[in-house]
């Protein structure tokens, strides 16, 4: 298939920083945050640099939070704290 004969992807792109490289992202929601489901449960690679990343869509600045996945999972086994974060 050609790249003609590609779908145009017409969703919304939204912001984000990669903690690792700094390189600007521009992340589509998934169908969970989409809906609202669990906009905290997101992931994806840094095109630019490839480190594995935490996506949470943040409502209020309507951007990605990003977060490498390491710190993350410390986080996680750490607990996340009263707030969530």
């Amino acid at each position: 298939m050609g790249r003609k004969d590609q779908a145009h992807d017409t969703r919304p792109r939204y912001k984000g920083i990669c903690p690792a490289c700094g390189g600007d992202l521009y992340i589509c929601k998934s169908i969970a945050q989409e809906i609202g489901l669990a906009p905290f449960l997101g992931h994806g690679i840094c095109p630019k640099c490839g480190k594995f990343l935490h996506l949470a869509f943040n409502e209020e600045c309507q951007e990605f939070d990003c977060e490498t996945w390491e710190e993350y999972m410390k986080k996680a086994k750490g607990g996340f704290g009263d707030n969530g974060n």
